[in-house]
Order: structure tokens, then sequence, then C-alpha cells
């Protein structure tokens, strides 16, 4: 039985993780200097850490106060994680970087604003939704209620950690990976692992399925 990590690694990759948090940092950071790339990729991440906390900690423990059975999760959730895989295989194409934004001059030459907790780019687009998507959160509930396959909120909060990590240090190196990567391979890589999400969607929805015996 494969375990907890290798069951959730490849949606919460598509729906956390840096392969889409990448060329959009680069997009707002391109030309600003080291320590502004630092600062806003720092405070973006410990925005969508907390984000993503409140929804283990406290989203995930209301399931039961509003007596939402698991399987009524992985129902809904699968459907939602499969809409989101189609839309993302289906509407694939390699797009270019978006253009930059003209930078902010001032009297005194500086060319960036300075950088809020909750104003723009630090808590929107980059914390939410770029790094914590509609589909973060719901895989984030949708592996919660999935205790049968012995996956605890540890393991979920584990993972979820990871992935911010990740976001962080592809943040800071975000130059230098589409420099010498490039935007096409990140899209591509992105688009394989919303096809393996698909796939696991549907198969977390036959499960349920068959534990409330409607399908074999």
């Amino acid at each position: 039985m494969p375990s907890a990590f290798e069951i959730m690694f490849p949606i919460f990759l598509s729906t956390l993780g840096p392969l889409k948090v990448v060329p959009v940092f680069h997009s707002l950071t391109r030309n600003a200097s080291f320590r502004y790339r630092a600062e806003l990729a720092f405070r973006a991440t410990i925005e969508a850490s907390l984000v993503s906390g409140f929804v283990i900690l406290v989203a995930g423990s209301k399931m039961e106060h509003l007596h939402i059975s698991h399987d009524a999760i992985a129902i809904g959730g699968g459907l939602l994680l499969f809409i989101t895989a189609v839309r993302a295989i289906t509407s694939f194409s390699l797009a270019a970087l978006p253009a930059q934004a003209p930078a902010d001059a001032s009297p005194e030459g500086e060319k960036r604003p300075c950088l809020t907790w909750m104003g723009p780019p630090t808590l929107s687009p980059l914390a939410v939704p770029t790094i914590v998507t509609p589909g973060g959160v719901v895989a984030i509930l949708f592996f919660m209620a999935r205790t049968d396959d012995a996956i605890s909120t540890t393991d979920v909060g584990v993972i979820t950690g990871v992935m911010m990590l990740a976001n962080l240090v592809s943040m800071l190196l975000a130059a230098r990976i589409m420099k010498f990567v490039g935007l096409a391979p990140l899209q591509v890589t992105s688009w394989v692992f919303y096809v393996l999400q698909a796939g696991m969607a549907v198969q977390a929805i036959l499960n349920a399925l068959a534990r409330l015996h409607i399908a074999p």
C-alpha cells in the first residue's frame, strides 16, 4: 500500500506546489532587487502557510460539527478536484510570460512600493490564489477526510509544510529557474500532474461509492 506522502504528493504538487508559483513570482519581481524578492517571498509564504493552517485546524474540524461524512467529502472533493484537473488539461497551451507591469518610480528613485502584509502583491495575487489555490483548499479537506487510507491530520500538515517550503525556495530561485529551465517545461510538468490528479479523484469517488454500497 502506498504511503500517505505518495498518495498526497501529486495532488498537492499541482494545487499547492511551486510549478504554478515560479512564473507568477518571476513576472511580479522581474528586475527587482534580491532584497525585495526575498522579502516578498518570505511574506507570501508566511501568509499562505497561515491560510493553509486555518483550513487544516479550523475548517477541517468543522466537518464533524456539521455532520459531513468522510464519504461525502471524498465524493464532493473528488468531483471538484476532477473538474479542476479536466479544466487544466483541456485548456493547456504553452503560454508566454505576462508582460511586466511598469515600475512605480518615486522622487527618491525607488522603483518598487513598500511591501505590506495585507496588500498587493503579497496577499493577492501571490499568497492567494497563486500559492493557495481553491483546488488546494479542496485538496486539504479532501485528504483530511480520508482517514480510511491511514492519512492523518499530521500527514496533511507535514506535506502542506513541505509544499510551502518548496514554494519559498522556488521563489528565491525563480530568476535562475526561469533562465535555465524556462516556462514550457514547468507547464508540461504541471499538466502531467493534473492528469494524475484526475485519475486519483475518480478513484477516490469510486472507493467512496463502494463503501456506501452504491457501486461494486
